[in-house]
């Protein structure tokens, strides 16, 4: 949420995000089967038309943060660094 903030996402928007992505629950279901129901750890659901953005703007400045000695790839939904 603070780099969404810094960016300059309006709090109402920040809310909103925070309310969908936080404490949120799954469960796993196979045929009549329910699992028990778990915190989802990671705070970006998948399959969301959001989740690419979210993930851009998180990574965005990766590379402000590395030594000029790594080389760092971006890919579409992970990084790579090469010492």
């Amino acid at each position: 949420m603070y780099k969404l903030s810094c960016y300059g996402v309006c709090d109402m928007v920040l809310d909103w995000l925070k309310n969908f992505l936080c404490a949120r629950m799954q469960c796993v279901r196979i045929e009549c089967s329910l699992s028990r129901y778990y915190a989802v750890t990671s705070e970006v659901p998948q399959g969301i038309v959001l989740g690419p953005v979210l993930f851009v703007l998180f990574i965005n400045d990766t590379v402000n943060y590395t030594d000029n000695s790594v080389t760092i790839k971006l890919f579409a939904d992970d990084t790579c660094g090469n010492f």
